[in-house]
């Protein structure tokens, strides 16, 4: 079952991010999102969301290999995830 959280906790998430020492926040340019189309027009025989496609391509561009989910998808793509 999913659950969500209170904005606070959100809030307060997004905040501890912003000061992490360990943790880099990347941003959607104009060319992350070209490639994240091509990526979601290109592979339709899969169940990948646009918002898949856009880790794909931002993961893509920074040379990050891992990703920390519980999303199949990331693997299907030939990624390594964590858990």
């Amino acid at each position: 079952m999913k659950q969500r959280c209170s904005a606070d906790v959100a809030i307060s998430f997004r905040n501890d991010l912003e000061k992490s020492t360990l943790v880099h926040v990347l941003w959607v340019d104009p060319e992350i999102e070209t490639e994240a189309w091509r990526l979601f027009k290109t592979f339709r025989d899969k169940e990948y969301s646009f918002t898949d496609c856009t880790s794909f391509a931002l993961m893509e561009s920074h040379a990050i290999k891992t990703a920390f989910t519980f999303d199949n998808h990331f693997r299907q793509h030939g990624l390594n995830t964590l858990p």
